[in-house]
């Protein structure tokens, strides 16, 4: 039979001490971006909590959109934001 494993979707806000975190707040302070934490099941479904529950580390879940309309038919994306995230995702790489 299949084996259903109860996997916990609500992890809450978190301030982290580890580098990649900090070095991703560092680049979006820089973008002029506030650095704001909300649980991740506040706007759907992110695979960051499947990888946090399974691998037993923090997940950030990063990237342009509004909450408020995410996975609805009024959902949208600036293109300014677009453009700001890939400007912090390549400062980030550096």
């Amino acid at each position: 039979g299949i084996e259903n494993e109860k996997i916990n979707l609500d992890y809450p806000p978190f301030n982290s001490k580890k580098k990649y975190v900090k070095n991703l707040e560092e680049v979006i302070k820089k973008s002029g971006n506030p650095v704001i934490y909300s649980p991740l099941s506040s706007a759907g479904f992110f695979e960051a909590s499947f990888v946090a529950n399974e691998w037993g580390c923090e997940a950030v879940a990063f990237g342009p959109g509004n909450k408020q309309t995410a996975h609805t038919k009024e959902e949208y994306t600036n293109i300014s934001d677009v453009k700001t995230v890939e400007r912090i995702f390549t400062e980030l790489a550096r």
